[in-house]
């Protein structure tokens, strides 16, 4: 089943938004991390 050109475009813009998320979800836990010296109440607090 071939896929439209609007099809590949919408895909490729929502995988790079899905890339972004994760980076600023790791960016906030590893500033968490640093703030706080622990690595798995950041990822909690995070998380909640």
């Amino acid at each position: 089943m071939p896929l439209s050109i609007s099809a590949d475009v919408n895909f490729i813009a929502r995988s790079g938004v899905a890339v972004i998320n994760g980076l600023v979800i790791l960016a906030f836990i590893r500033a968490l991390c640093k703030e706080r010296g622990e690595l798995f109440s950041s990822m909690i607090d995070d998380v909640i």
